[in-house]
């Protein structure tokens, strides 16, 4: 068999040996907020101070983190991203209930990242509603266990981090029935600092080596098999 035959052949089996060596990378931008401070609790909208709320001096955290592909990241200028998908934590669960609360986070985002990958701006502001798994879909409803966050920083902004935390406590009637006894809202307040991100790389999986000489295997296969047919139908002409 000549060289030049081979060409086809080395060719694929090179492009997937090249491409397994290579994989894209994101980095991951974490927040982690300092504690923040009570600030004032509300029952039915009515400001009772310290007087409902269980611990006035209870410091409370919370963190959010993003991916962002490196390659889309400029060398030169600062990028500016809209977040939707950042993973939500807060410590934090009013009434300081016996279980883990399920969370589920909504996000509206927005970073401006400097061309040596650290923040520029950041606008986040974070909806979690929470559930108790142990209580039924109805009553995880009527008590509506909602968190807000707005965190915020950089030039011409408050430089904060907000902590808004709402509640309908509940109380059981005869035949199993509940109600709404009353309404509760806790505030918390805190500086927001550059300090508190941090960001590190991560790897995007991508398909393993033996993979990827299997389908050069396979184009190996399909070209020899088109040969192969091509000179069944010249023989035949």
């Amino acid at each position: 068999m000549k060289p030049f035959i081979l060409l086809p052949h080395l060719f694929v089996l090179l492009s997937s040996f090249f491409i397994a060596q290579t994989s894209s990378a994101y980095l991951q931008y974490t927040y982690a907020s300092d504690a923040l401070e009570w600030q004032s609790s509300f029952l039915n909208n009515e400001d009772f101070g310290d007087e409902i709320n269980n611990d006035p001096d209870q410091q409370i955290v919370f963190n959010y983190s993003f991916n962002i592909d490196e390659s889309l990241l400029s060398d030169l200028t600062p990028t500016s991203f809209i977040i939707k998908n950042a993973e939500v934590y807060s410590d934090r669960s009013l009434g300081d209930a016996p279980h883990a609360p399920d969370f589920n986070p909504l996000v509206s985002g927005r970073v401006i990242i400097n061309p040596d990958r650290t923040i520029q701006y950041w606008n986040f502001i974070l909806n979690l509603s929470l559930s108790d798994p142990d209580e039924s879909e109805y009553l995880n409803k009527l008590r509506d266990h909602d968190i807000r966050i707005a965190s915020i920083g950089g030039r011409n902004t408050c430089n904060c981090d907000r902590f808004w935390e709402d509640l309908n406590l509940t109380t059981q009637r005869p035949y199993n029935t509940w109600i709404i006894a009353a309404t509760v809202d806790n505030h918390y307040r805190s500086e927001s600092d550059f300090n508190n991100w941090s960001v590190k790389q991560t790897p995007v999986s991508e398909p393993g080596p033996l993979m990827l000489i299997a389908f050069g295997i396979m184009g190996i296969l399909a070209i020899r098999r088109n040969k192969l047919r091509k000179i069944a139908m010249h023989t035949r002409i």
